[in-house]
């Protein structure tokens, strides 16, 4: 009994600590609007509207440097960076700041090292919202009329010396940019494109617009390709003719939801471990408390540990965690300064051997156990303990390769499986959350 115990413990703080967000650094003194992961460098670069980072001076932009953040020079000021990105070798920054100390950078600048460049962009007042690298150049979505002395309208591209035109652009903001199928898309505030009606959301070949269906019927803030289709949050409740709760994907030739979707506003999505992580404003996914942040894994929504206490604006990995940014400053009874970290995440629990998955974990009517193995059916004894070590009643059904658990009747709480292979005498074990 001591050594079940003693396993039920170690497994609880394994769970817990995967599910638990935590501090990264001492944090920032205001909102982490955008992260950015530059893999060439493995560095993590945080921008947004603080002044400080780890309690010392940083305006608007800071960089991990495996222990703590440290400022890029005497950063960007009179605003905030709202987008990040490494561009031809070089640390692109973009939003409604204007200076650089003394040194006047108004919207996009580019770090050398140890100074912010001037890139030349616009006079007007404005702010950047998106970059992405497509075909070799640099577009950029946002709030802006020209680029360059060109006339864009909130969206352009930048080969490293010109900026350049996409048509007549929209008639108002870009929020975000993603490739897919080779086409890149534009989603945000506007209902025109290149003087042609189109919803929220369109599509650009390289010569010519296209819409995408009949698009949303209001603003969408976040593209993400997740399993060959394309995922669109905002603040809508139809994507074309189909309601869709501030989520939707586009397959190519028509628009679906995405479950039930969210009851609030989708800022962010990252794909993550074969997971569509989503981040916002809202508090309910797929029925179910989610407290602005949630994944999707292709069939379900699910939450993420307690969530926060205000919204997502980033999300990103960085060395095999999650790191999400926004205006939170706790999760529960952790205080968090608008960045947290989330370790060895994956949706569902693997145990020592990769040989078990547990799927959906977290679940409230029923959880399959798939064996990566060539056991055959009924070759295998199955026994489930709740917290306690209180061996549970279960009802079960096999199948070649997968055991189906029925736990519509268990308590809400954390359970663990233990599974016998008769033939090989091998044991596996792990465990699996009743959410309510």
């Amino acid at each position: 009994m001591k050594t079940l115990l003693l396993i039920l413990f170690l497994l609880i703080c394994e769970f817990v600590s995967s599910q638990i967000w935590q501090p990264f650094g001492n944090g920032f003194s205001s909102n982490v609007l955008t992260l950015y992961t530059d893999t060439n460098s493995n560095t993590l670069y945080a921008g947004g509207s603080f002044d400080t980072a780890d309690g010392s001076f940083c305006s608007r932009i800071s960089a991990w440097n495996g222990s703590a953040w440290t400022n890029l020079g005497v950063g960007l000021m009179n605003g905030n960076v709202n987008t990040l990105i490494n561009y031809n070798n070089e640390l692109y920054a973009g939003g409604s700041f204007t200076n650089s100390g003394s040194y006047i950078r108004k919207f996009v600048s580019k770090w050398n090292g140890s100074s912010w460049d001037s890139v030349p962009f616009t006079t007007n007042n404005c702010f950047v919202q998106k970059f992405f690298n497509y075909q070799n150049k640099l577009y950029v979505g946002g709030g802006f009329i020209t680029a360059g002395g060109v006339t864009v309208n909130n969206v352009a591209s930048f080969d490293g010396f010109l900026w350049d035109s996409l048509l007549s652009g929209t008639n108002n903001r870009v929020y975000s940019i993603e490739e897919y199928n080779n086409m890149l898309y534009i989603g945000g505030w506007f209902d025109s494109v290149n003087h042609l009606p189109c919803n929220y959301i369109a599509e650009w070949n390289g010569v010519s617009w296209q819409n995408v269906g009949i698009g949303t019927n209001n603003r969408i803030y976040s593209l993400k390709v997740y399993n060959g289709e394309l995922y669109a949050g905002g603040l809508f409740s139809f994507a074309g003719s189909t309601p869709a709760n501030n989520i939707a994907k586009w397959n190519g030739t028509s628009w679906q939801p995405v479950g039930t979707g969210v009851n609030g506003q989708v800022s962010s999505m990252e794909v993550y471990n074969g997971l569509l992580i989503c981040g916002g404003f809202f508090t309910i996914a797929g029925g179910l408390p989610a407290n602005r942040i949630a994944y999707w894994d292709g069939s379900n929504w699910h939450a993420i540990g307690n969530g926060f206490n205000n919204g997502i604006s980033c999300i990103t990995s960085y060395n095999n965690d999650l790191i999400v940014g926004g205006y939170f400053n706790n999760s529960d009874t952790i205080n968090l300064n608008y960045i947290a970290v989330l370790k060895n995440f994956t949706g569902y629990y693997n145990n020592e051997y990769n040989n078990v998955k547990v799927f959906p974990n977290p679940s409230h009517n029923f959880i399959e156990i798939f064996l990566n193995t060539n056991y055959c059916e009924n070759c295998y004894n199955i026994e489930v303990y709740n917290s306690l070590g209180k061996k549970m009643n279960i009802s079960i059904k096999t199948q070649i390769g997968s055991i189906k658990i029925d736990i519509s009747k268990f308590d809400k709480g954390m359970y663990f499986y233990k599974i016998n292979i008769r033939k090989s005498e091998q044991i596996y074990s792990g465990k699996f959350i009743k959410n309510y």
